[in-house]
């Protein structure tokens, strides 16, 4: 499955901290993307804190860059086919997939 990794999008001031700032919650660097849609979604914010493993504020993930993901991962700003497969979880069904397309 393909895992997209939370992408720093805004400098902050060197030092700062979460501590004593409430939050309904936050992602760690390496967090997958999901975690953070599911978070904001859970939870009704539009945008998180990323820390680092020190709980150190990072920087911020917010609803629009998860729909410009979106896009991203749609191809929609790249003209083409886009076909989609619903296929069986069984092993190998993805490899026969391919060499069918072949």
């Amino acid at each position: 499955m393909l895992k997209k990794r939370i992408v720093v999008c805004l400098d902050v001031k060197e030092g700062r901290t979460t501590k004593g700032i409430k939050f309904k919650g936050n992602v760690d660097i390496g967090d997958p993307v999901e975690m953070a849609a599911r978070k904001m979604s859970d939870n009704d914010i539009s945008i998180l804190p990323v820390v680092d493993n020190n709980g150190k504020l990072v920087g911020v993930v917010s609803r629009s860059d998860l729909f410009r993901l979106l896009l991203e991962l749609f191809g929609t700003r790249h003209y083409g086919i886009r076909v989609t497969f619903r296929i069986k979880d069984h092993k190998g069904v993805i490899a026969k997939l391919a060499i069918a397309l072949e």
